[in-house]
């Protein structure tokens, strides 16, 4: 994303960031030459607890790996969950060049309980027994998991059992908490593998053979 495009969708995220107002969080992701990404612009971060340092969530990286943008423009109405539970309305839209190269994601994040509770309110003055729940009309086949950085986003991709500091993971164990992190993309994020030494207790050197047995080198 060039310098012109990148302040022409900074622009964007400012301007429905305002006119949205606060219940709602608008991101713009850029997608680096080197397969990694950063954050370009963000309003309204206070909702997902992110700032200009937070990764891509697993959601978000997964429709990389998988190149949903190829055969949609868009993703909306998914579930996105954040660590202390909060419930959002998500959406994404793809910024591709001429050629379909991935150039970014513009993100629309919609606090759902802030309107919930006014509308079962509304419900109950009518006396309908009916409630707003923060899944309806949801597509619960996609659920992206907030994280406001790399640690956070490696602890929910690794499972729980392996992240007891009381337990010395076996090579195996290891390698196939690399293997999945692979899958996941973690490793195109800039700073991944030191991150992912300091969680499993290894060394960056470590990480990185481990990496190479992934990927058959």
């Amino acid at each position: 994303m060039n310098k012109d495009m990148l302040a022409h969708y900074t622009q964007i995220v400012k301007y429905f960031g305002q006119i949205l107002g606060p219940h709602y969080e608008i991101i713009l992701h850029v997608m680096d030459p080197d397969g990694g990404s950063h954050i370009g612009a963000i309003a309204n971060g206070e909702l997902s607890e992110r700032n200009m340092d937070a990764p891509l969530t697993d959601f978000a990286l997964q429709m990389v790996r998988e190149k949903k943008y190829l055969t949609s423009p868009f993703i909306s109405g998914y579930r996105g969950i954040m660590p202390n539970g909060r419930e959002f309305k998500s959406s994404t839209m793809f910024i591709t060049d001429d050629d379909n190269q991935l150039l970014g994601l513009l993100c629309v994040n919609f606090d759902i309980k802030a309107y919930e509770g006014i509308a079962n309110q509304i419900l109950s003055l009518a006396g309908s027994p009916n409630r707003v729940g923060a899944t309806n009309e949801l597509d619960l086949d996609y659920t992206e998991r907030f994280a406001p950085n790399i640690e956070q986003l490696i602890r929910q991709t690794v499972p729980e059992h392996y992240l007891d500091p009381n337990i010395r993971l076996l090579p195996k164990q290891r390698l196939e908490i690399i293997k999945d992190l692979n899958h996941q993309n973690i490793f195109q994020i800039k700073g991944a593998v030191t991150e992912v030494a300091n969680v499993l207790n290894i060394s960056e050197p470590s990480v990185y053979r481990y990496l190479k047995q992934v990927n058959g080198e």
